[in-house]
């Protein structure tokens, strides 16, 4: 389950830079790794390219995975951090926000089954994942932005600080 992960531990240890491994990974590889690393934290159900209608428009979601009444909705973006990557990053983060509040409000009137959230209110975390480091860990809206790097620290560590990043909380309404 961990190979993706396991991978870049082994390269690493042979001396390879964190900057060189990541590059080598493509961006199904690096959705992968950021899947597993929910995985690890106890996330489940962990779901990929998770797609969602509400209303008349369909979305998209990277990664969403559900631990208790969390449910963490990633958007991986595999880009290199150069000059004007930065602002775009930070209106990409928007942007997702907005799909996530598209979820909550599908949450709150007719759950896509697969989600499995076993409580009466949820709260969704949007996230950008991003192979670099970058200035500002927060988008001007809130949304968190986290290096794969630090990324599993910041899956096991969510529940405790969720309510210092931008979050949505609904209630889910449930399935007969």
């Amino acid at each position: 389950m961990l190979k993706k992960l396991s991978y870049i531990e082994e390269r690493l240890r042979s001396g390879a830079k964190l900057e060189e491994v990541v590059e080598e990974l493509s961006w199904r590889d690096f959705e992968e790794i950021c899947a597993e690393i929910l995985e690890v934290n106890s996330y489940h159900p962990v779901l990929r390219g998770f797609r969602f209608k509400f209303g008349r428009s369909r979305f998209e979601i990277d990664v969403v995975a559900v631990r208790e009444w969390l449910v963490v909705c990633v958007d991986c973006k595999h880009w290199s951090i150069r000059p004007g990557r930065t602002s775009a990053l930070k209106r990409a983060a928007d942007k997702h926000y907005e799909r996530v509040k598209a979820l909550a409000s599908c949450l709150s009137s007719s759950p896509p089954a697969e989600l499995k959230i076993a409580y009466q209110k949820a709260t969704l975390v949007p996230v950008v994942v991003t192979l670099f480091d970058v200035p500002s860990a927060l988008s001007p809206g809130g949304v968190a932005i986290v290096p794969v790097f630090k990324f599993n620290s910041f899956a096991e560590e969510l529940i405790g600080f969720y309510d210092q990043v931008a979050h949505i909380t609904t209630a889910v309404m449930k399935l007969p």
